[in-house]
């Protein structure tokens, strides 16, 4: 879903829909509003589109929609307490939050004896129901479960399953058929490069967090529980073994490293995985902020890599990646950090790194993996793409940046390194 976090227009939506337009070349502007206001500035010509909307018969009259961008799996969000609610057919008399304008409130009317709510925004429907001045709220589970983990609703839980599951779309001003070209060709394009599972993935992993109090608390419980019984045979085992002790001590501390080592590695290649690297790179850029030093990231992908899986087998198609990144470690320093972004494509952050020694670690990886005569593939080639940090710039901004550069490569003829613009 989209919503506002500190001035910025976030979500899987927004994710999905940016790369889609980069794809296509489209430049865009996403900004969140309530479904009323949005609707209202795409009749009145001040939009061009609204993202992640459900199809009804009354919107295709007005609206042309794209082909699928999202599942939207709308669920019933109560009390953890309420126990007694848990279906559709149980709020009957009950008073529920919802939106104007939206899916939602259109679905709801269809049940006279549900009392509907029709509240500013998501976030004060959630308020609300904590608060218990509503019984409900229904809603995607996007939304949900995000105003949950921002708002810190320890008393909310969400019940499974849905009560309906729609595929969203990118809606235009009927008639507008260039622009929905445009857009269903970005979606194709995402689909088939691996972007949109990427993107989806990403977002799914956050889906942990959001844990209910009850939840935590019998988290809390059984840990205190398991602690207390480790602790009782520690003391029992010290009293028969003393020096066996310091040897399961070892043991441990090594399985927790290794648990650790899992849960940053990609598995296949050895790599740091995606994880790993959205926790590091936020601390290399307050350093290159604090201490006015250069800072590169480098994106590299394996040029046409589905005719190796298609041609020689995906168990080649792993050999080589592992090959090949047993290759890039080789030529990173210990300061640099190179991780798995995704499928074929990997990424490279450098510290104290300018654009010159950046392009030039890229050239020399690109002329090794040109020359080199991968086992079962033969010759294999990859595009580079370098964006230089730029002092106050977003993460997802700067890497979009190398991002960008990395599709000028490819649209080059591939096996080259290009630089992005500032």
């Amino acid at each position: 879903m989209v919503w506002s976090h500190h001035g910025n227009t976030q979500g899987v939506a927004v994710d999905l829909v940016n790369a889609a337009a980069h794809q296509v070349g489209l430049s865009i502007s996403i900004v969140g509003a309530d479904w009323k206001t949005a609707q209202d500035e795409l009749r009145d010509g001040k939009t061009d589109a609204l993202i992640q909307i459900n199809q009804t018969p009354q919107r295709l009259e007005i609206y042309d929609f794209s082909d699928p961008l999202l599942k939207s799996n709308f669920h019933i969000f109560r009390r953890t307490k309420d126990i007694q609610i848990s279906g559709i057919d149980s709020l009957s008399g009950r008073k529920v939050g919802v939106e104007a304008g939206g899916f939602p409130i259109e679905f709801l009317q269809k049940y006279d004896q549900i009392g509907v709510v029709v509240v500013p925004n998501w976030s004060d429907a959630f308020a609300k129901l904590s608060a218990s001045e509503i019984d409900a709220v229904f809603v995607d589970r996007w939304v949900g479960e995000y105003e949950l983990y921002q708002h810190k609703f320890n008393n909310i839980t969400l019940i499974d399953p849905p009560v309906v599951t729609l595929e969203s779309s990118i809606a235009v001003k009927k008639g507008n058929t260039a622009l929905l070209a445009k857009i269903n060709e970005g979606l194709r394009r995402i689909e088939s490069n691996g972007t949109r599972q990427s993107i989806l993935r990403k977002w799914e992993a956050k889906e942990v967090v959001y844990l209910t109090r009850e939840s935590i608390d019998r988290i809390i419980m059984a840990a205190a529980a398991a602690a207390a019984l480790f602790m009782l045979g520690v003391i029992a085992y010290l009293y028969r073994q003393r020096k066996n002790l310091q040897s399961a001590n070892s043991a441990l501390e090594f399985a927790n490293e290794r648990l650790s080592r899992l849960a940053t590695t990609d598995t296949l290649t050895g790599l740091w995985n995606r994880l790993h690297f959205e926790e590091r790179v936020g601390h290399e850029l307050i350093k290159a902020d604090r201490y006015k030093q250069p800072l590169s990231v480098l994106i590299f992908d394996i040029d046409q890599f589905k005719l190796v899986n298609d041609s020689y087998g995906h168990l080649v198609g792993d050999r080589v990646l592992v090959e090949l990144c047993d290759m890039a470690r080789q030529q990173t320093r210990d300061s640099d950090l190179l991780a798995r972004w995704g499928g074929e494509e990997f990424i490279m952050l450098m510290p104290n790194t300018g654009p010159n020694e950046a392009m030039a670690v890229a050239e020399k990886l690109r002329a090794n993996f040109a020359s080199h005569n991968f086992a079962d593939a033969g010759s294999i080639t990859a595009s580079f793409g370098i964006a230089p940090y730029q002092p106050g710039e977003s993460v997802d901004h700067w890497i979009s940046r190398a991002d960008t550069a990395l599709y000028e490569a490819k649209q080059e003829g591939r096996n080259t390194v290009k630089i992005a613009h500032i």
